[in-house]
């Protein structure tokens, strides 16, 4: 019996990647949830993360494997509770945080435009800081540059989090490649099956391409992450460090 955690910002493939994990038939696998027993989106019948890990204890003795993909609890508590827990704690993302924070930034795009009266207010909340960063960059302060720093805001100090506090970091494109490699390092306990494959990906990159004036965005996002630099724990970090400290912390295959 084990119980794993595996934590993602998302936008690194964990829908195909849970159900992947579910052709364990004795897998019991949750995906983009904090209730571990009657499943429901994030934001909805949340539990806090102590409940959420009793709830999954409490299931381990009808499953080799109890495992939640995607929950968006703090990387650091899961760590501080891993071993109360009996919990395998992985980080997923992705090996390219551009492509994982173009995608990001494509479903808060698609959320904002269908009214999302929440991801809007979390944007605005962002102003001012967001108009001082493009102050800084020289770069034109618009709606679609203020989007994007708040994309680069939500994936980059999360993905740092994985790395400092995970037991390591899956990388979306390498489980894609090879899943049963990286099946077999995590040693799940009981039959897996060792012909599990990843399926058909959601993909949230389409949104941008339906508008002229966000014909330059990803040209800015590149820009943008040649120059922005994070403080986390003590720590500056750029995309380009962050990224070779994921490959540093992966499990290759």
């Amino acid at each position: 019996m084990a119980n794993y955690i595996i934590e993602s910002r998302g936008f690194s493939a964990t829908t195909s990647i849970s159900n992947a994990l579910k052709m364990g038939e004795k897998n019991c696998v949750t995906h983009g949830t904090r209730n571990f027993l009657k499943p429901s989106a994030v934001g909805l019948n949340d539990l806090n993360l102590s409940d959420f890990l009793t709830e999954m204890h409490q299931q381990a003795s009808q499953y080799d494997n109890c495992i939640a993909v995607h929950c968006l609890f703090d990387p650091t508590e899961i760590a501080a509770r891993a071993q109360t827990f009996n919990l395998e704690f992985y980080g997923l993302c992705r090996k390219s945080q551009q492509n994982q924070i173009w995608s990001c930034f494509n479903w808060f795009l698609s959320k904002i435009f269908s009214g999302d009266n929440l991801s809007y207010k979390r944007l605005i909340e962002g102003y001012a800081s967001y108009e001082k960063v493009l102050g800084t960059l020289r770069i034109n302060s618009t709606f679609a540059n203020h989007l994007l720093l708040h994309s680069i805001q939500h994936i980059l100090p999360f993905n740092m989090m994985l790395i400092k506090h995970a037991k390591r970091v899956i990388l979306m494109e390498e489980f894609i490649e090879d899943p049963n490699a990286h099946i077999d390092q995590m040693a799940f306990d009981g039959a897996v099956p060792k012909d599990i494959s990843v399926g058909r990906m959601n993909s949230h990159t389409q949104r941008a391409t339906q508008y002229d004036f966000l014909s330059d965005a990803k040209e800015t996002l590149t820009k943008m992450l040649e120059m922005v630099e994070f403080n986390h724990g003590g720590e500056s970090f750029t995309a380009q460090t962050l990224e070779a400290r994921l490959i540093e912390q992966s499990m290759v295959a």
